[in-house]
């Protein structure tokens, strides 16, 4: 046999034999032979199908039965033999065939290989569609027509092919509404049964709801069980029913939930919750919170939270439900839709609202008591109520600032602000800026990012302040600072400086100032006049003592004239001693210099027993850390040797003193030209104290 090569039915309706009619208008020969005046006999077989599309249905749900009919004739000549005329492997089950043959209503055995249907010219048959949807689904199919050239044998015969279409027109898609949201069995005795539906309407106008699925999710009670039903399929208007069965073996509440699958495309997935008890008297339980104690969070002082709580009846008792508070000091309260709750009913659920008012910063703390009666028995609950005030409060320090008088070398001085948090609960720093009209000398050098959000124990938050000192005069602003703090939203500092001169920002006692460090300093002292101890405050506060005058400072150095100053033994006719009676050391690199001439007299009338000549040198000083240096040189030697044989100061009641001797030798002339040194030592704290020296040349 030769391959089929199949062809559409529009090709079929060509001209065959255009040349045999010369009319300007195309006409078909051989279906009108008296068109073309010609024998359609003589012309080859043509099949022709009508309708030339296929069939197709419009009624689709379920329990349709409905009919379509496709006439196969001859439009050609000679023999046009049909070899197989069928529904395609791959089409719905629900499409069926019947065939009968010209006008007659009998039925007709459909063409095979074997047995061909012969069409001569004219001659037709009629083949017949039924479509009996049993489901939802959307069918189709196709019909495969074989037909040769009866002429031949069918080994020899080029065998064509046409397919026509079979389709079932799907005017819209299931829309499922499902009438039961939940299934509440009550109450069910122990080793009982009861028996709800699960309803779910098709809401669809043309199109068959199908339920593909039903099942009891993970987690549910194994005393449920469900039953299908009769049928899966609901015609537009119709319901779906899903028995449900529940067959308690102990007692308790048991819960479970229905997953239903259905074929509507927007909600394919369907649940219904089951709830049935078998505990025969009232039983609360507190479905939310399940923890048992009831969480406000946090709440700004002065404002309100409401918080709902769920009791479910788990017994199969009818009961009165009430609600009892305690807690109102810590502002807690019930709504007034829970002050008058009613009857709970068996596996009802209750909403109570309490309402938590914060009255103060802190822990808030109550309880809440609820309790059903019925006719035989009473159950209570008690949940415990937790919050927590929150009121923070923003306090500056300082709570002004003023830069005083600021030096215009000055780059700028700075300043700052401490916010602390001394309140309850976490305070936000929002923004801090400057008022309108503060003057521009005003900066915020960097400030922290904001928000700021800090807690009671958490450190300051500082607000660094810069004041440009250009141009001179007195400035001033308000600086604000935003949050949440309970007492005010906003804090205003006022800020105030005066821009001047560097010797009126920073007067200095005895001296000048030096304002180049950007702070006030001593710069330079007034002659006579010393910054000891290097604090501002009190400028130059050591003023030079010498024996001479006050202002002047002793040498530091030997002086032109040495040894001015004489004394003498008992013999020699001179005072015996000489006292410098206050000097000073201002500075760590002060000396003072002295001399004096120690004479050693040799009068017959004196010194008969022994020399009466000692040279001696005493310091005493109200400071400690300075040191008395003693050179006793010869009669004849110069000044000098005033910073050796040095010995420090040491504790002698309130003063510190030091004293260096040297011994006359009898029969000797001891004269002595003395040099002395007082200088501090070199790790002491140099301070502004005075000090005494007593020169002495007899025992």
């Amino acid at each position: 046999m030769r391959s089929l090569a199949p062809i559409h039915p529009l090709v079929l309706l060509g001209l065959l034999g255009a040349s045999a009619c010369s009319s300007a208008t195309r006409v078909d020969c051989a279906a009108n032979p008296q068109a073309c005046k010609t024998d359609p006999s003589k012309y080859p077989p043509k099949i022709y199908v009508e309708p030339p599309f296929g069939v197709g249905f419009s009624c689709v749900t379920v329990g349709c039965d409905d009919t379509r009919s496709l006439k196969i004739s001859n439009r050609g000549g000679g023999k046009l033999n049909v070899s197989t005329a069928r529904l395609t492997a791959t089409s719905s089950t629900d499409f069926s065939l019947s065939f009968t043959r010209g006008a007659a209503t009998s039925p007709m055995t459909a063409p095979s290989t074997d047995a061909p249907v012969t069409l001569l010219t004219n001659q037709s048959f009629t083949m017949t569609v039924r479509y009996t949807p049993s489901d939802a689904l959307i069918d189709t199919g196709s019909l495969r027509i074989d037909w040769y050239d009866g002429a031949k044998q069918l080994k020899d015969a080029d065998v064509r092919q046409v397919t026509l279409a079979v389709e079932a027109r799907q005017l819209g898609d299931a829309t499922a509404n499902l009438l039961t949201k939940s299934v509440n069995f009550g109450y069910v005795a122990k080793n009982q049964e009861g028996v709800q539906s699960i309803e779910i309407e098709n809401a669809s106008g043309n199109a068959v709801l199908s339920l593909t699925g039903a099942r009891l999710v993970d987690g549910s009670s194994n005393f449920y069980n469900l039953d299908l039903g009769a049928s899966a399929y609901a015609n537009p208007g119709d319901k779906v029913s899903v028995p449900v069965r529940f067959a308690p073996l102990d007692i308790d509440a048991y819960y479970g939930t229905v997953e239903l699958t259905v074929n509507d495309p927007v909600n394919s997935i369907l649940t219904v919750p089951l709830l049935g008890t078998s505990i025969s008297g009232v039983l609360l339980d507190v479905r939310e919170p399940t923890t048992g104690t009831v969480d406000f969070g946090t709440i700004r002082q002065g404002e309100a939270v409401e918080r709902l709580m769920t009791v479910r009846n788990i017994g199969g008792e009818v009961g009165d439900l009430s609600a009892a508070l305690n807690g109102t000091a810590d502002g807690y309260g019930l709504v007034a839709a829970s002050l008058d709750l009613g009857p709970i009913k068996v596996l009802e659920d209750v909403g109570v609202t309490v309402r938590l008012r914060a009255p103060r910063g802190g822990a808030l703390v109550g309880s809440l008591t609820l309790s059903a009666t019925g006719k035989g028995s009473s159950s209570i609950k008690t949940l415990a109520l937790t919050g927590q005030g929150d009121a923070p409060r923003a306090v500056v320090t300082p709570t002004s600032v003023d830069f005083g008088s600021v030096a215009n070398v000055w780059s700028g001085p700075t300043s700052s602000l401490l916010v602390s948090n001394a309140g309850v609960g976490t305070l936000v720093i929002s923004a801090v800026e400057f008022d309108i009209g503060t003057a521009l000398q005003f900066r915020l050098p960097a400030v922290m990012p904001l928000p700021y959000i800090m807690s009671p124990t958490d450190p300051p938050y500082e607000i660094p302040l810069t004041l440009l000192t250009t141009p001179l005069g007195a400035v001033t602003g308000t600086l604000i600072i935003r949050s949440n703090s309970i007492d005010t939203d906003t804090i205003r500092v006022p800020l105030a400086g005066t821009i001047t001169t560097c010797a009126s920002a920073c007067p200095v006692i005895n001296g000048a100032p030096d304002c180049s460090g950007g702070v006030c300093q001593t710069g330079v002292c007034s002659p006579g006049w010393h910054d000891t101890d290097g604090q501002y405050p009190n400028g130059c506060e050591c003023q030079d003592v010498d024996y001479n005058s006050p202002g002047t400072d002793a040498p530091n150095v030997c002086p032109g004239s040495p040894f001015t100053t004489v004394i003498g033994d008992n013999c020699a006719g001179y005072p015996t001693s000489s006292t410098i009676t206050k000097a000073n050391l201002p500075t760590s690199g002060d000396l003072d210099v002295y001399t004096f001439r120690a004479v050693d007299g040799s009068s017959i009338a004196c010194d008969i027993t022994g020399d009466s000549w000692q040279g001696q040198v005493q310091m005493s000083s109200s400071v400690p850390g300075m040191m008395l240096c003693v050179s006793f040189g010869g009669s004849s030697d110069a000044c000098g040797g005033y910073t050796n044989n040095c010995v420090n100061l040491t504790p002698s009641g309130t003063q510190y003193s030091a004293v260096q001797t040297k011994s006359g030798s009898y029969g000797t002339d001891d004269t002595s030209n003395v040099t002395v040194g007082v200088k501090w030592q070199a790790a002491a704290a140099v301070k502004c104290g005075a000090y005494s020296l007593t020169f002495r040349s007899a025992k």
